[in-house]
């Protein structure tokens, strides 16, 4: 059994982590599913130098594998800055659209992505320069040519939140 609550808290990592994830449980609407957990959290160094070196050290044995190196490019993506970038965006959107149910042979309503371009595409962009720039102390998003600042985020995730019809 896994005890997300006895990852380390404290490290060489920015920040204080302590309470760095906020898990809850979250019962299914549906009484054929089981019911999930929900991990949430803001603190993106616990994420890359904690929480991920976890999840990379264990045994994935489904589509999940597939869903969490997923997961994994789209936070590579963000910390660029290529989320806020039209290239970004539509890798982006292209590997959600792939992810969860919609990876299953079943799944008709998503078109299907050939894997390994996607793949070299994204490692392309990640492998690349940044679309973030340091200008006078403050982030410059180079594609927008303006500074980077939460509302520029909070435009993007809502955009994000209404085309998937997620939840902001």
């Amino acid at each position: 059994m896994i005890c997300l609550e006895n990852l380390p808290s404290e490290g060489n990592i920015e920040g204080n982590c302590v309470g760095a994830l906020g898990i809850s449980n979250a019962r299914a609407n549906n009484p054929n599913h089981l019911p999930s957990t929900r991990i949430e959290t803001t603190r993106i160094p616990y994420i890359t130098n904690i929480f991920i070196p976890f999840l990379e050290s264990l045994t994935w044995r489904s589509k999940k594998r597939s869903d969490f190196q997923d997961w994994n490019s789209i936070l590579l993506l963000k910390e660029q800055g290529h989320h806020l970038s039209e290239q970004g965006v539509k890798l982006i959107d292209l590997l959600l659209s792939q992810m969860n149910n919609n990876r299953l042979s079943t799944a008709s309503s998503h078109p299907t992505v050939d894997r390994t371009l996607l793949l070299a595409e994204i490692n392309l962009l990640i492998n690349g320069p940044s679309n973030f720039e340091l200008r006078n102390g403050r982030k410059w998003v180079i594609s927008l040519k303006k500074y980077y600042n939460s509302s520029l985020w909070r435009s993007q995730k809502k955009h994000l939140c209404n085309h998937y019809g997620w939840k902001g």
